[in-house]
């Protein structure tokens, strides 16, 4: 999974989860991240120009602001597939509803930091009354997500990338069984019901660089004259990559949204 993503999601994840236990939040960074900064919006009174130079005073100064409800929010497509293993690329964000009812949004900004070998995330707030928080990832899609890692998986074995079919059949085998996952590659803060999908998501998205689902398989594909279903069978994997990431992290501790457990 794209790291500018599973950060996004890693957050949005202890958010959630501190909100519904009514604590403090716990996050641990990436070993390759070095910093992340929060810069608040000025739109806002409160706050206003506010920093925060983690996400555990980020979710502090969050609460003081009033935060009634987290989500994660990511495109389901794009036509530039090839650029999605790259920083800065995902489109994705951290989107906040506010007890005044506003809503704002937490974008990203990777920067390589060369001095100390890894990067700087700068998340600057925007108000946003285009980021609706209309539910529209609550129902469980898993048997299209089946589907389409049962025929991309087909689909890799007959343009002689059997790698890639492994993978995808990983990935459908978690979704059937979450005891067979690793799990050192899902958040300890997600709800267990909740690992076998992230897992499938993580193990699936091939949407890398170099060695990715994006490198030789377009290749091979269009020389097989099967170039139109190699972009049919990624664009439907992606969207439903995207769909499950944010159907499991927006889904996660429910009781969350302005109404934290006694």
């Amino acid at each position: 999974m794209n790291g500018e993503i599973e950060q996004l999601s890693k957050i949005v994840c202890s958010a959630r989860k501190a909100m519904y236990e009514n604590k403090e939040i716990t996050f641990s960074p990436s070993k390759y991240v070095r910093s992340i900064r929060f810069v608040f919006a000025s739109p806002f009174r409160f706050l206003s120009n506010a920093e925060a130079d983690s996400v555990q005073k980020w979710f502090h100064l969050c609460q003081k602001r009033g935060l009634r409800e987290v989500r994660l929010i990511l495109p389901t497509a794009t036509e530039q597939k090839h650029l999605l293993g790259f920083a800065n690329t995902s489109r994705g964000a951290i989107v906040c509803r506010w007890k005044n009812g506003k809503i704002s949004c937490f974008t990203p900004t990777w920067i390589v930091d060369k001095q100390q070998n890894g990067w700087m995330v700068v998340y600057k707030e925007r108000r946003s009354a285009a980021a609706q928080l209309t539910d529209v990832t609550r129902a469980n899609k898993t048997d299209e997500f089946k589907e389409v890692l049962l025929e991309i998986g087909a689909f890799s074995l007959e343009i002689g990338f059997p790698y890639f079919s492994e993978v995808f059949q990983k990935a459908y085998n978690a979704l059937n069984d979450a005891t067979k996952i690793d799990a050192s590659a899902v958040p300890n803060e997600l709800p267990d019901e909740l690992k076998g999908i992230y897992y499938a998501v993580q193990i699936a998205d091939v949407f890398g660089a170099m060695g990715s689902w994006n490198d030789s398989p377009p290749c091979y594909a269009d020389q097989m004259g099967l170039g139109h279903r190699y972009n049919q069978l990624s664009s439907r994997l992606l969207y439903q990559l995207r769909y499950h990431l944010m159907h499991v992290i927006n889904h996660c501790w429910e009781t969350c949204e302005g109404n934290p457990r006694s």
